[in-house]
């Protein structure tokens, strides 16, 4: 995961920015169709213990993190859920310590190989903090299909808008 991130960061900063904005709708989409599957638990369910296929997911949800980041915790839940007998807190619980490393490791890549914009980033991460924190709390509220579909639709027109500013 580690080296995933670090090399997703990387590409972020070594391409040029018109290759990651027309990348970016694409991520959107694929975010969404992953967390609107996530709730199945065919997702989750593979019955071979194949420690080498979730290590390689876990380094692909690694490079992902590293250069675009949404929905990359449900690549790792895929891949910790495949080899783990743990309860789903439990390995939830893994996945957020594991996907904090990674977006650490970006963090200190980007702030030493490009210029961060503080005054973007800054709104940007109190925004999320207050999100994670709302959220936990008002799903406790809603159906959890609910969430998954409002997000859904949600992202699609995120990635359509995206994909509209990238491509015209």
């Amino acid at each position: 995961m580690s080296i995933g991130a670090a090399i997703g960061s990387f590409l972020v900063v070594i391409f040029p920015r018109k290759i990651f904005e027309k990348l970016v709708p694409f991520f959107v989409f694929l975010s969404a169709f992953l967390f609107l599957m996530s709730g199945k638990k065919s997702t989750y369910q593979r019955k071979a213990n194949n420690q080498f296929l979730a290590k390689i997911e876990m380094f692909a949800a690694g490079v992902y993190t590293g250069y675009f980041g949404a929905a990359a915790g449900i690549l790792m839940l895929i891949a910790l859920l495949s080899v783990s007998n743990d309860d789903f807190v439990v390995v939830n619980a893994v996945k957020n310590v594991i996907g904090s490393l990674g977006n650490l490791i970006a963090l200190i890549i980007f702030l030493f190989t490009s210029k961060v914009y503080w005054i973007k980033a800054i709104p940007l991460a109190i925004g999320l903090f207050i999100g994670g924190f709302l959220g936990q709390m008002i799903i406790k509220y809603l159906p959890v299909k609910a969430v998954r579909i409002i997000t859904f639709i949600f992202a699609i027109f995120l990635a359509v808008y995206l994909g509209w500013q990238a491509y015209r």
